[in-house]
């Protein structure tokens, strides 16, 4: 889980781009937890964009489903 500072009223994006060896999902929410988005799409790649009404961190949540382990690389502007 990762705590990232996004600003108010302008394009926020995250993405998950996994090494290929398992899958990996995305899911963000704001501090209160009210979800934002969730992707399990494909295998390895997620991504995520929204407008946040107001500057605030949101939690940005990495899982692996599955029973090998699985890197990834985190992206947000």
């Amino acid at each position: 889980v990762w705590k990232v500072p996004f600003f108010g009223a302008s394009l926020a994006e995250v993405a998950v781009l996994g090494d290929g060896s398992g899958n990996v999902d995305l899911s963000v929410t704001d501090e209160a937890g009210n979800p934002v988005c969730t992707e399990a799409s494909a295998p390895d790649r997620e991504y995520c964009a929204f407008v946040p009404a107001e500057n605030g961190f949101f939690l940005l949540t990495v899982r692996n489903p599955g029973a090998a382990a699985a890197g990834y690389l985190l992206l947000t502007n």
